[in-house]
């Protein structure tokens, strides 16, 4: 995976201290290959931990996508694996485009124009506060979000990508 550009050898991600990236790196966040800017984690090990903590100090805007690896999806709950990925993407989506909206109209600002169509690709730019709310939010969701409701605890359910200049962070999300 390449996330919107390379940055040059020895030199940190735009905007992202060098040092919560050896954190992140000294944590576990994998990169593959080992040159690029993708750093993955999942929701609750110590490399997430020590993001989120940046995260949640730092004034910055991202870009923010879903993404529902067909092939990581959970069947064993004797889901189609199909029905799971397309329920996901509907709840992801609704459940991202509701914390924006909210967000919004909490700071007063204009709700964000969004495309509903269900099939468009789920993402936009948003605050620290919307990306750390659709993290969190995801892994608990409960009613309406009704796929991943269904889901039993520890089932993958989607990843979550937070896009910077030139670094992302892929985060793997599991029903708690």
């Amino acid at each position: 995976m390449t996330c919107l550009s390379r940055s040059r050898p020895g030199r940190p991600a735009m905007g992202i201290p060098k040092s919560v990236l050896l954190k992140l790196a000294e944590a576990g966040a994998l990169r593959d290959p080992p040159e690029d800017k993708v750093y993955m984690m999942t929701l609750g090990n110590d490399a997430w931990k020590i993001y989120e903590k940046w995260l949640s100090g730092a004034s910055v805007k991202m870009w923010i996508c879903t993404a529902v690896v067909t092939d990581r999806t959970d069947a064993a709950d004797g889901l189609d694996k199909h029905a799971v990925e397309v329920g996901v993407r509907k709840d992801a989506r609704s459940m991202l485009i509701k914390l924006a909206q909210d967000h919004a109209l909490e700071m007063g600002l204009e709700a964000p124009d969004v495309d509903t169509r269900p099939r468009v690709p789920i993402g936009m730019s948003v605050s620290v506060k919307v990306a750390l709310a659709l993290v969190h939010g995801l892994s608990s969701a409960t009613e309406p979000y009704e796929t991943i409701n269904g889901l039993s605890a520890g089932t993958y359910i989607c990843d979550v990508v937070h896009a910077f200049h030139k670094v992302c962070f892929n985060i793997k999300i599991c029903k708690k």
